[in-house]
């Protein structure tokens, strides 16, 4: 379980929320500083100013057991598909020996193969964010959290994504997705959602401060 409460760090005031493990949420916020103090937060690459935060693991292992997608991909663009994934896979410093079997559990999941023998600049946009999903579960990682990866995607290939992240989160893995975009939470009705802005501005109208 993930849990916030009363959290004030830089652009987040009194913020309080519950993450349960295993759950798929969307934080919206048109504040982009505010969804990164998040990551933050989370990574363990900052602290609270006031407030408690809980997290699942210790810090350091918190690092290694989540994983980030963002909206802008970047890749080795001299490299394949395949031997970027790789390189991600080498530099976290697993075993090579492992690397074929979980790229083909990935590969299933993802449907990414015709991808494979490419290079990223011929990728096309949503191809791109297929490929950095895969990157990021290579590590088998408990949580997921994407950073608007849908936010130059159309509409029918968004949607196909999302589905993809649906039936990643039924594999147990905690989804977090941090949106800048108030649209796309109303489009997704049936997941969790969290609005920062909102939040605030409740508060501040029970506190007077209009």
């Amino acid at each position: 379980m993930i849990l916030f409460r009363n959290v004030f760090s830089t652009s987040l005031e009194n913020f309080s929320l519950q993450i349960e493990k295993g759950e798929f949420i969307i934080i919206n916020s048109s504040d982009s500083e505010s969804l990164n103090q998040i990551i933050k937060l989370l990574g363990a690459y900052s602290l609270p100013d006031k407030g408690l935060l809980r997290l699942p693991f210790k810090r350091e292992l918190m690092k290694k057991e989540m994983e980030i997608v963002y909206s802008e991909q970047f890749f080795l663009n001299d490299r394949k598909v395949e031997d970027n994934l790789k390189y991600t896979f080498q530099i976290k410093e697993f075993s090579l020996s492992i690397f074929k079997v979980r790229l083909k559990k990935i590969l299933d999941l993802i449907k990414i193969n015709n991808c494979l023998e490419l290079y990223p600049q011929e990728l096309k946009a949503h191809q791109k964010v297929r490929v950095g999903i895969a990157r990021a579960l290579l590590s088998y990682p408990s949580i997921l959290i994407l950073f608007d990866s849908l936010q130059y995607i159309d509409e029918v290939n968004s949607q196909s994504i999302f589905h993809l992240l649906e039936n990643i989160n039924n594999n147990n893995i905690t989804i977090i997705y941090l949106s800048r975009d108030s649209n796309f939470c109303h489009r997704h009705r049936k997941i969790k959602k969290v609005n920062i802005d909102q939040k605030k501005y409740l508060e501040k109208g029970l506190n007077g401060n209009k």
